[in-house]
């Protein structure tokens, strides 16, 4: 039985903290920003709860603060394990992840933990949103306009991806790369972006776009959802396999990491 391991990045110097009028919000989205010093300290957290998890190989975007955030946590592990990255190439004609088996010695994954970078994971592009202050996005956009852009399924934003465009580049690159792994009872680690992680969410818990919409309204209501993906925040679901094929393989979500953590240092006390 795999198990499949899913964690948004640490906040970045662009979120760093919302509540804070002082440190103004910005969609990052495809923009590079790396993470903050906050940002830093959660990935550090989330190897410590992490690092019990056997791991076999990492999924992870062409981003810093994704890059960053999973070598971080993985640092902490306790297979000691390096992680080896293998980045996608920028040729959009030859996209798609190599597994440059020749750069890895025979033997190795006793001490090597592949790391796979594709642009296939990085977060949804925002378009004229990207980068910009939320009090300017306010001067130029109508408030209900926002919350459609973030929250809709297939209104994108202007000159961006909507959420049905993160889901497709996504899903196939899920059912290109990572299902196979699952199937042959790998534990995979996807460490990526907020709204990538949603679609492999809504995905694997086989939500509708009107689901979507409901989960993600209730997001910016800061309510419970099944959409919801604090800032690095592991959590995982185990992968079983079905005698119908592998497209009928079942995730069944694990408790939760950090509760289950607190339960065995408090059983040991």
């Amino acid at each position: 039985m795999g198990k499949l391991l899913l964690m948004r990045h640490g906040k970045s110097m662009w979120n760093a903290d919302p509540s804070n009028p002082l440190l103004e919000w910005k969609y990052a989205g495809a923009i590079d920003v790396p993470l903050s010093e906050k940002g830093i300290q959660q990935a550090i957290d989330a190897g410590h709860l992490t690092k019990s998890i056997d791991i076999d190989v990492v999924y992870c975007s062409m981003l810093i603060r994704a890059q960053t955030t999973a070598l971080i946590a993985l640092a902490a592990h306790d297979r000691n394990k390096v992680p080896l990255l293998v980045r996608d190439t920028e040729d959009p004609e030859q996209r798609g992840l190599r597994a440059h088996k020749e750069k890895i010695f025979e033997g190795s994954h006793q001490t090597i933990l592949p790391m796979y970078c594709s642009y296939d994971l990085n977060e949804r592009d925002f378009g004229r949103l990207a980068g910009m202050f939320e009090r300017e996005q306010k001067n130029h956009f109508d408030a209900k306009d926002l919350e459609c852009f973030r929250t809709n399924w297939s209104i994108p934003f202007p000159m961006g991806e909507s959420n049905a465009d993160v889901f497709d580049r996504t899903i196939a690159f899920f059912e290109r790369h990572i299902r196979g792994q699952l199937e042959q009872g790998k534990n995979v680690f996807i460490c990526c972006h907020g709204f990538v992680i949603r679609v492999i969410l809504a995905y694997i818990q086989k939500l509708s776009p009107s689901d979507w919409q409901i989960a993600m309204k209730k997001e910016i209501r800061h309510e419970k959802s099944a959409l919801d993906v604090p800032n690095a925040t592991p959590f995982a679901f185990d992968y079983i396999k079905s005698p119908n094929g592998p497209l009928a393989g079942e995730f069944v979500k694990c408790p939760d990491i950090e509760n289950s953590n607190e339960k065995q240092v408090s059983s040991k006390l």
